[in-house]
């Protein structure tokens, strides 16, 4: 399901759900977030049409630590206009920093899947 947030961080901020109930990225099955987002794309290309949005943030914050406040699964959609930046994507740009490249190869070697 998708529907627009109650409280949006811009004009068109959707989330799209699964009706069934999980916590979270941990917790959902895999074919359930593949339909997930699935319909993120749908949605999407719907703003990208109507809103003429040059631009969209998609998101899940899993986890109280990641700031997940409401403990069903959730992707948030958000449309930016030409020009525009979210507050997500303004602190996000705002916290890089560069890592060194030995830090990184041992990290993902321990990541490895």
């Amino acid at each position: 399901m998708a529907f627009m947030d109650i409280n949006p961080v811009q004009r068109g901020h959707t989330l799209v759900i699964p009706k069934k109930h999980f916590v979270n990225i941990w917790d959902i099955e895999p074919n359930v977030l593949a339909k997930v987002d699935a319909v993120t794309k749908k949605v999407a290309h719907k703003m990208s049409a109507v809103l003429d949005s040059d631009g969209i943030n998609t998101f899940s914050a899993n986890g109280k630590s990641a700031g997940q406040d409401i403990f069903h699964f959730h992707m948030h959609v958000i449309p930016l206009g030409k020009g525009e930046r979210t507050k997500f994507a303004k602190w996000w740009l705002s916290s890089v920093t560069r890592t060194d490249r030995s830090e990184l190869d041992e990290l993902a070697s321990k990541l490895k899947i």
